[in-house]
């Protein structure tokens, strides 16, 4: 079993992480806008539509783990109607567009929602794998 002192290591390392994480946020957002503007100007987009999906997908996936609950949430809803753009592979409407604007708004905006009281990763004797202790 690991000692307080080497969990509280590991914890630390994984305040680090999170802060990490938190200082990267804008720049990913940031990516993710500027790449929605070079796919509305692109003459074929669908390779670019689907970068996009996979840079949202990466927000959504990881948002929670670090405390950014509503990053995660707020992605996954963009992730899923770019992912109904792909696989409809028919030119945009300008109604899909203006939708994607909104999302894309609405993701930046939750940028500074960090969620204290959410689930996150956390290290305990249990949490630790017998190969580790």
């Amino acid at each position: 079993m690991p000692s307080d002192a080497q969990l509280a290591s590991l914890q630390e390392q994984l305040n680090i992480l999170r802060q990490q994480y938190a200082e990267r946020l804008p720049a990913r957002l940031a990516d993710i806008a500027t790449s929605w503007q070079t796919i509305r100007t692109s003459i074929n987009s669908t390779v670019l539509l689907s970068d996009l999906q996979r840079a949202v997908h990466g927000l959504a996936g990881s948002g929670t783990t670090f405390g950014f609950t509503a990053i995660s949430t707020e992605a996954r809803v963009l992730e899923h109607f770019l992912y109904s753009l792909i696989e409809r592979g028919d030119h945009m409407r300008a109604e899909e567009e203006a939708q994607i604007d909104v999302l894309i708004a609405r993701l930046c905006e939750t940028s500074q929602a960090y969620d204290a009281d959410a689930p996150q990763l956390a290290f305990t004797p249990e949490s630790v794998p017998p190969t580790s202790r």
